[in-house]
């Protein structure tokens, strides 16, 4: 009878736990469920993919031939006076005072030619500052709306080289077309004026 009251007690015992244990493993799934907002979304953004797909950012390449220009219209004017002043060093006709005078005019035509071509190439420089900053607003704007509407917590740049790691990163969420499409349909085409008057 003894063995028979201990048989019972154990059975009532291990139903209480295994009620308790269901029930304490319920309440918590349910408040897992009903926490959404402790959950951290991580997201990443293809930084290559990004610059190589938001038509946006080619607007640099067109600075970058600006650039270019200038300097090898520079470089032109350079061998220019170059051959000026080979030519005066040649010419047997001028005396030392006439090719003295005619150096520091050559010398002046060149200060004259190079500040002229360093003042354009400092604009051209100020212009894609002034460009990455107007990108570097609209991009941040754009990651930050998108992932308020995706709920995200944290963007990360998928390739770093930095010193961030990522040690887990299995369910994380690529916004980068979302964001070149945001950036494709916000700026299509770089305005230049624009830019330089915000």
């Amino acid at each position: 009878m003894n063995n028979l009251k201990n048989n019972v007690i154990f059975t009532v015992f291990i139903f209480l736990f295994a009620t308790s244990i269901t029930t304490a493993i319920s309440f918590y799934l349910f408040g897992r469920e009903n926490q959404k907002s402790d959950v951290i979304k991580i997201a990443v953004i293809d930084a290559e993919k990004l610059k190589n797909n938001a038509r946006c950012f080619r607007a640099h390449e067109k600075i970058a031939k600006m650039l270019s220009e200038v300097i090898a219209r520079m470089k032109i004017s350079e061998d220019e006076i170059k051959s000026e002043y080979e030519a005066l060093k040649d010419n047997e006709k001028l005396n030392d005072n006439q090719k003295r005078q005619q150096v520091s005019q050559i010398e002046n035509k060149w200060t004259e030619i190079s500040n002229k071509y360093n003042i354009e190439i400092q604009n051209i420089k100020n212009m894609d500052l002034k460009l990455s900053e107007y990108l570097e607003n609209k991009l941040n704007n754009i990651v930050s709306r998108v992932s308020r509407v995706w709920k995200i917590s944290v963007v990360l740049n998928k390739e770093t080289k930095d010193s961030i790691i990522v040690f887990y990163n299995s369910k994380n969420i690529d916004i980068t077309n979302l964001v070149v499409r945001e950036l494709n349909k916000q700026i299509p085409i770089v305005n230049f004026k624009k830019v330089l008057n915000d």
